[in-house]
C-alpha cells in the first residue's frame, strides 16, 4: 500500500483521534497500565513533597509558644501527608510526575517485547 493511500484512509477515518489514541481505545489493558503508571508517578511525587514538607517542618525551632501535646508529631505527619497528596494529585502536581511519566513511557516504548 502506498503512502498516499494510507494518508487517504486516515482522512476518511475518525479525524478527532490520533492513531495512538485509536490503538489505546482498542486495547483496554494498555489503557489500564497507562492509568496505573500515571498514578504511580503522582504517588512518587507525593512522597517527595511529603519529605520536603517534613524536612521544612524540622527546621522550625521549638519556641515554647505553642505547647507540645501527645500525638502532635503524628498529627503533623498526617497533615503533611494529606497536603502532599493533594498537591500531587491536583493539576499535574509540581510537574515532576509529567516528566517521570514521559520518561517511563519513552523507555517502555524503546524496550523490545519479550
Amino acid at each position: 500500500m502506498s503512502e498516499i493511500s494510507v494518508l487517504n484512509q486516515n482522512r476518511t477515518g475518525d479525524s478527532s483521534s490520533t492513531p495512538v489514541q485509536q490503538t489505546a481505545a482498542r486495547n483496554p489493558i494498555d489503557e489500564e497500565k497507562n492509568k496505573r503508571l500515571k498514578k504511580a508517578c503522582a504517588d512518587f511525587e507525593s512522597l517527595l513533597i511529603y519529605n520536603m514538607l517534613k524536612t521544612m517542618r524540622n527546621t522550625i525551632p521549638q519556641s515554647g509558644l505553642l505547647r507540645n501535646y501527645p500525638g502532635k508529631d503524628t498529627h503533623n505527619m498526617l497533615i503533611d501527608q494529606q497536603i502532599a497528596s493533594d498537591m500531587a494529585h491536583s493539576h499535574n502536581g509540581l510537574g515532576l510526575q509529567k516528566i517521570l511519566y514521559d520518561q517511563m513511557t519513552k523507555s517502555l516504548k524503546d524496550k523490545p517485547v519479550r
